[in-house]
């Protein structure tokens, strides 16, 4: 196990509004949350991937790292749009997104809810 894992999960809080980040199919975008958008209550942030309706079924194949590298398929960990992914505020802060282009899926959000007891 390490820092950044997070073994319990509090209820979503619903006076913190939701974050995204777009990624377009056409070009690679390498993206972060804005640290200041993590409120400070926070103790888990949920990551998932929201699809757009002509891509249900299709799998969105995502990149993260924590070290401040640009993710990619040969540096960093994979992510999935069918994963659900639950990471420390602190992990958030540092961690840096990315995603394979013309994945033939469109364009996609990486959502993250703030979870918090």
């Amino acid at each position: 196990m390490n820092s950044f894992e997070v073994n319990r999960y509090p209820s979503r809080n619903f006076s913190i509004e939701s974050q995204y980040i777009y990624f377009p199919n056409s070009s690679k975008k390498t993206a972060s949350f804005p640290a200041s958008k993590i409120h400070k209550n926070t103790e888990v942030c949920m990551l998932t991937v929201t699809e757009s309706i002509s891509m249900q079924g299709q799998i969105v194949v995502l990149w993260y790292t924590f070290d401040g590298t640009v993710p990619d398929s040969t540096n960093g960990h994979r992510m999935t749009s069918k994963d659900i992914l639950h990471l420390s505020p602190e992990a958030i802060r540092v961690a840096r997104f990315s995603h394979e282009p013309n994945q033939n899926v469109g364009t996609f959000r990486l959502r993250m809810e703030q979870l918090s007891v």
